[in-house]
């Protein structure tokens, strides 16, 4: 007889939004259960059972499988969750014999919201927890288009002001009024939280961007180099820029590329999205 996944892990008694259960992951459709692992990550958190069934029987999975299963999901978050979630693994075994067992994702709170990014910059929330509760539903965190506390000043913005003279159509640097304009300033001079991302003192996690490059047309196994660039979004657009050119021994990069985000037409919408993009260059590199 099957055990519950109740008796391997006390307190977990139905499928609700503190918990999903899964026989076995998908690795051709990622989504479908990463927007769990999203869900908890924007929410109070929560759990994702592998080899567990929807009728709540721990099936297992046999430990090959969970190796596969922990290394899928780490891939993913890696990959596609922006920032990324902060999950731990547990496992417990499903028969006497103990060769089969269950595989436990613990997904904590996290402190900014997470998206599901395709490789594209499009990028998709989702929220688990009741309707009425702010902590689940952060959407006046998720549009970047809020006004802050924070005045705006050039001296304040260098690196964006920088990126400004070397990207905008006539190399101008934006006035305060154009600013004001476009509300990406809000009319006392306050930034909006998605232009505050571009302040030379911004350290918070949205603006994180991973790099890695592989050897070959094929995204798999480990990449060649890599490397975690964070903080004010003009510098990490400078020093990704750095890494692909540097990587790829492309210096062709700076004249075609037009960035939005140098203009400020990014917030126009209101709507800030992922930053992450998949760049694809012909050659032998």
């Amino acid at each position: 007889m099957k055990m519950k996944i109740g008796e391997l892990f006390p307190g977990v008694l139905a499928e609700n939004t503190a918990c999903v259960f899964l026989a076995r992951l998908d690795p051709d459709n990622p989504v479908h259960w990463a927007k769990s692992i999203v869900g908890y990550a924007n929410g109070r958190g929560g759990t994702l059972f592998v080899g567990v069934s929807d009728s709540e029987e721990a099936s297992g999975i046999s430990i090959r499988e969970i190796d596969r299963a922990k290394s899928l999901i780490a891939a993913v978050n890696e990959r596609h969750i922006f920032p990324h979630a902060r999950i731990s693994f547990m496992i417990r075994s499903a028969d006497a014999n103990a060769e089969l067992f269950v595989l436990a994702a613990n997904v904590r709170h996290g402190d900014s919201v997470a998206r599901y990014c395709e490789g594209d910059l499009s990028g998709t929330a989702n929220f688990n927890g009741a309707e009425n509760d702010p902590a689940a539903v952060p959407a006046d965190k998720a549009s970047g288009n809020e006004i802050t506390g924070i005045k705006y000043a050039h001296d304040k913005w260098t690196e964006y002001i920088s990126l400004c003279r070397q990207y905008r159509a006539d190399l101008s640097v934006p006035s305060l009024k154009e600013l004001k304009n476009q509300e990406i300033v809000s009319k006392d001079g306050h930034a909006k939280s998605g232009f505050v991302m571009f302040s030379d003192n911004y350290d918070g996690d949205n603006s994180l961007i991973c790099c890695r490059l592989w050897k070959g047309k094929k995204i798999i196994g480990k990449p060649i180099t890599s490397k975690r660039f964070q903080g004010s979004l003009a510098r990490v657009f400078t020093e990704v820029l750095a890494f692909i050119e540097r990587n790829t021994r492309t210096y062709f990069l700076r004249d075609v590329i037009n960035p939005l985000m140098a203009a400020g037409d990014i917030y126009r919408d209101g709507n800030l999205k992922s930053p992450r993009a998949l760049i694809r260059l012909k050659g032998k590199r």
